[in-house]
């Protein structure tokens, strides 16, 4: 039989197979682009090793409805849909294939990490008060994101976090510190 997963000292970097539904090899503590642009991919079973994801990912993957992590993983938690770090601080991924037109950042949340909503179809984004950080290409290519509403306590704002396709920002403050972040599509 055909080995349909190309790893490499435990970082998997290549998907060979046609099946809908994967499950990572246990193992897997790393996922490079193994999965970007493949259209017949469902669902996404992740192992108890891997210790980091993100959108990035899955860039592509049209067909994909599901994404789970082992319950083991002691780096990985999943909570509703979306993913986090182990102590659920750090927003991972934000899946794409979600319909919501709105999403809170839960108040738990204190950081977002790289690419954690990319190819997201949000429209409006509300961070929570006592989130510190959005790291770098947060908010990358997210064609239908026109507002974000950004806490008081943000201390930390990555290089293009809020890059969303050739769209301006305004800010618009808030009595309560907060700022909402309006994302026109022309420049004036």
């Amino acid at each position: 039989m055909e080995n349909i997963f190309d790893i490499r000292d435990n970082v998997l970097e290549h998907y060979n197979g046609t099946d809908a539904d994967i499950v990572v090899p246990e193992g897997v503590t790393e996922i490079e682009d193994a999965f970007v642009g493949n259209e017949t991919i469902r669902s996404v079973s992740l192992p108890s090793t891997l210790r980091d994801v993100s959108a990035w990912i899955f860039e592509g993957c049209s067909a994909l409805e599901k994404i789970t992590v082992n319950e083991n993983n002691p780096y990985l938690k999943q909570h509703g849909q979306c993913i986090y770090g182990s102590d659920l601080s750090a927003l991972k991924l934000y899946p794409s294939y979600l319909e919501a037109a709105v999403f809170e950042v839960p108040e738990f949340v204190k950081e977002i990490h790289p690419f954690a909503f990319c190819t997201s179809r949000l429209k409006k984004v509300v961070c929570n008060s006592g989130l510190k950080k959005i790291d770098d290409f947060a908010f990358c290519k997210c064609p239908s994101l026109n507002e974000i509403t950004l806490p008081d306590t943000l201390t930390e704002l990555g290089m293009h976090a809020l890059y969303t396709e050739q769209k301006a920002v305004s800010l618009k403050h808030h009595q309560n510190g907060a700022v909402t972040l309006k994302l026109l599509t022309e420049y004036k």
